[in-house]
């Protein structure tokens, strides 16, 4: 049926053409041309396909029909409704709806560095080929070509040889910052030499032509782009066709832990505990004796998860899920048939249903003329006695003219089985925007909606304040800067909103063994404290980015021990949608040092931060960041902290800042005085020291032992070579005294204090800590005054999400429903079904059990 031949010879090419058209026209339910189609797309809809529809779709011809003689199973009836939440858009004024459509029709959005690579390469080369072009094509060195005050002039040098070379190691994400670099080269010739030199003159000439090919090329890609869209297995949207997800594989090996297995990569599974292992990890996993090798199949990483389809309702043409930003909870729902508008047919209604063509409205094409025939408002009839039932969802409306009961009544006609229709074309159109336009809950997809705190309420106005003084700062910034669409006003930058999205008690365990070693020093069985999760929402163009979070661990109760008074920056992720971009770090180092400063109000007397960034491949919070999003280094990520720090410094929020290293190193620490947070490095490394630890003993005790047995008794100490008597003591192992047998058990040996010698457990630790030690972070928020004897009472209720209580909840969240961030496209869409989830858990005991009171009280009960 995909066929473009008008000639075709192939058996049944020509009827199937003319079936899939019949059936697009064809209104009868009980026709006997399309019947096959229509059975087709009905029992299409049982299976897990890439594409589905509101409404019946040639989608399910990519399966053999089933024998004629078995009749048709009856389906299961879908009520019609017109959601107001079917699509984020249904409900955003046009100026949104027509963002997004500016945004797909981008041809420069989305391209990989190896398609920029084989566009662009060949232009850089033939300007460096170019009689003018030996100018330009190395670096400038101002004392060698004597070229006095060159960087005082240029402060961004620039040169052909190092764009070509970063075009050939993939340097080049998005195709501006091309642009823009191969712009500067010409521009800073022109800026110290003056247009009427001679380079100056080369340096304009190359540069016009250089524009004038980038123009040739957008257009080309854009009529490129415009011819795709007509295509039948395209997006009317975006011009693309087959897209697909980023790997959901996931090693559980011990090396990996979580990490992602790479695309045209072997891994293994095994057949008993569902399990998914990399090759390094199952070398490892291979010699436990639980895990024999006839367990393990080998596979193969090359399987790839297309984005899904959906067909609108209107024009009938398929688009991407993601590029419509359709919401699949409603589309999907098996007892309701929600409608869906694509964005152009939300545009306007004289806008042309086939986008890529310009055919207006009601043209028809024949059937052989290699064309999808689509059915537009003036081919299909209005629909008779057409009503949109009522629907136990509140989002759901009867179109206006039609009583509400129309269907009830239908339905209770004897012999009646077929459910109301939806209107078609510019029908349809008018009664979804009356329907979003009714609608009470209209920002199911707006960060604005979600309930604010008092933590949100003061990081949000100290955000905002922050950042209206840094535009005032960059008010005389660059021209550069403002052509890339970076203002320096402050009302240039989008609105922010920041939300408490958990605030949850959970408890942490001390490990038996360190417990058992330690009986004297009163270590907690459990440690209480209460965790945050913080977002930070950024409206693009009308639509709310999710762009930042972290999670904050605060011990205000005197139960947690050597914690209590304490906060812990447990982990933050970010992606870099932030506009405008030259503020993004300090809008997300502001975060952090606004937090800072509400944790010293509160009573807190010292923070801590780990800085570790994340390895290659694996994600924190966010699935799948951006590919021009660099991960930091561990150097890059210790500056950082020190920039926040040394913010937070200069208006007074914190004073002394030391390491981990400092405090175990103190003559007078035990185990118990330190602090252990949920997931630090201590907490992680506490047990295991102790397990080191007590196997050296329990060797040291042994060799005792044997060397005791093999002498002869004594009455007398042994005599040394000096003359002077000392015990027989064999110790083999320096730093640790000999125990005796009744201080030792088979699993566990408590400490004995004593003042001449130093915790072994805590060398084993500060020699761990030593190789990291720029990575810990102890600030002290109170310079100069005692540490406060008590916290004050949170002021913002529990409140518990199922998605946001843990990082891992939220990243698997993502990772099961592929919400992932690693383009504008994929991120308006995993922002707005994020902000929705939200919304469908205020349904049930999300926000509301904020009335309860204003502080904690008494319901410090451990959620699970």
């Amino acid at each position: 049926h995909r066929c473009k031949d008008p000639t075709c010879t192939y058996q049944h090419c020509r009827a199937t053409r003319f079936v899939v058209t019949h059936y697009h026209r064809c209104k009868d339910p009980h026709c006997q041309i399309c019947f096959l189609v229509r059975f087709h797309v009905i029992h299409s809809r049982r299976r897990k396909g890439p594409r589905y529809s509101a409404r019946d779709g040639p989608s399910a011809l990519a399966t053999p029909p089933p024998p004629l003689a078995e009749p048709a199973a009856p389906e299961h009836k879908r009520t019609p409704a017109i959601g107001a939440d079917a699509c984020v858009l249904f409900g955003a004024p046009r100026k949104v709806v027509q963002a997004q459509l500016s945004m797909l029709a981008d041809p420069y959005s989305g391209r990989t560095p190896a398609w920029i690579r084989q566009r662009f390469g060949p232009l850089v080369v033939e300007m460096m080929e170019s009689p003018s072009g030996w100018m330009f094509n190395r670096p400038v060195d101002p004392a060698k070509q004597q070229l006095p005050g060159y960087y005082t002039v240029v402060s961004s040098p620039m040169d052909l040889a190092t764009v070509k070379r970063r075009l050939d190691r993939s340097e080049y994400r998005a195709i501006p910052v091309l642009v823009r670099d191969v712009r500067l080269v010409f521009e800073n010739a022109l800026r110290y030499f003056g247009p009427q030199s001679e380079i100056g003159g080369a340096a304009q000439r190359l540069l016009d032509d250089f524009r004038h090919k980038v123009t040739n090329t957008r257009d080309a890609l854009v009529k490129e782009q415009v011819q795709r869209r007509g295509a039948e297995d395209h997006c009317a949207l975006c011009g693309e066709g087959e897209l697909y997800f980023e790997s959901p594989i996931f090693c559980s090996g011990p090396q990996c832990r979580g990490k992602r297995v790479r695309r045209h990569s072997n891994y293994y599974a095994c057949q008993r505990t569902k399990e998914l292992y990399c090759t390094s990890c199952h070398t490892e996993v291979q010699q436990q004796p639980h895990h024999p090798q006839r367990e393990f199949l080998r596979l193969r990483h090359s399987e790839r998860e297309d984005e899904p389809w959906v067909q609108c309702d209107s024009c009938q043409r398929w688009v991407h899920q993601i590029c419509a930003l359709a919401n699949p909870v409603r589309l999907e729902d098996p007892n309701v048939e929600y409608a869906f508008v694509c964005a152009v047919c939300l545009d306007g209604e004289d806008t042309p249903s086939l986008v890529a063509t310009g055919r207006p409205r009601g043209e028809q094409n024949r059937a052989g003329d290699g064309q999808h025939l689509v059915a537009t408002m003036e081919d299909v009839p209005p629909p008779i006695g057409a009503a949109i039932a009522p629907s136990s969802s509140p989002r759901a409306v009867v179109a206006e003219g039609v009583p509400e009961d129309a269907t009830a009544a239908a339905a209770a006609v004897p012999g009646t089985d077929q459910p109301a229709v939806l209107p078609s074309g510019a029908d349809l159109v008018g009664a979804v925007r009356r329907a979003s336009a009714r609608s009470e809950k209209s920002g199911a997809f707006s960060a604005a909606s979600l309930a604010g705190s008092h933590l949100s309420q003061f990081l949000e106005d100290q955000l905002a304040a922050d950042l209206k003084a840094a535009s005032g700062q960059h008010s005389g910034a660059a021209d550069d800067s403002m052509a890339h669409g970076e203002g320096a006003s402050a009302a240039a930058i989008p609105a922010l909103r920041v939300r408490l999205l958990s605030n949850s008690r959970r408890t942490s365990v001390v490990p038996p063994a360190v417990r058992a070693r330690y009986p004297d020093q009163d270590l907690p069985v459990e440690i209480p404290f209460w965790s945050k999760c913080i977002a930070l929402f950024q409206e693009r163009d009308g639509i709310d980015l999710l762009l930042f979070v972290m999670y904050v661990f605060e011990y205000d109760d005197p139960a947690s021990g050597p914690n209590f008074g304490r906060v812990y920056i447990s982990y933050l992720d970010s992606v870099k949608y932030f506009n405008p971009p030259r503020l993004r770090q300090r809008a997300y180092q502001g975060l952090v040092a606004n937090y800072l400063a509400y944790a010293k109000e509160r009573g807190f007397h010292t923070a801590h931060i780990w800085a570790c960034p994340p390895e290659k491949g694996d994600d924190y919070i966010f699935y799948c960041h951006p590919l021009d999003q660099r991960i930091p280094k561990e150097d890059q990520l210790q500056q950082w902290y020190r920039t926040v720090l040394a913010r937070c410094r200069q208006a007074g929020t914190v004073g002394q800042v030391t390491g981990l290293l400092e405090e175990v190193n103190r003559a007078s620490v035990r185990v118990g005085d330190l602090p252990m947070f949920e997931g630090d490095y201590w907490a992680t490394e506490l047990p295991n020291a102790v397990s080191v630890v007590e196997a050296r003993e329990r060797e040291q005790m042994q060799a005792h032992e044997a060397d005791a047995a093999e002498l002869p008794p004594r009455k007398r100490p042994r005599r040394s070579s000096s003359g002077r008597g000392r015990p027989y003591t064999p110790t083999r192992l320096t730093g640790l005294s000999p125990i005796s047998p009744a201080t030792r058990t088979t699993t566990t040996m408590a400490f004995v204090p004593d003042a001449s010698r130093r915790d072994p457990v805590l060398s084993v630790l500060a020699g761990g800590i030593a190789t990291g030690e720029k990575n810990f972070f102890v600030i002290e928020l109170h310079p100069g005054q005692a540490r406060p004897d008590a916290v004050a009472p949170d002021p913002d209720p529990p409140r518990s999400s199922d998605m946001f209580d843990h990082r891992r909840q939220f990243l698997g969240f993502c990772q099961k429903r592929n919400f992932q961030f690693d383009s504008l496209r994929r991120a308006k869409f995993s922002s707005s079904m994020v902000i929705f989830s939200l919304q469908c858990e205020i349904g049930s005991d999300f926000h509301h059990e904020q009335a309860a009171g204003a502080g904690h009280g008494g319901t410090q009960t451990q959620l699970s």
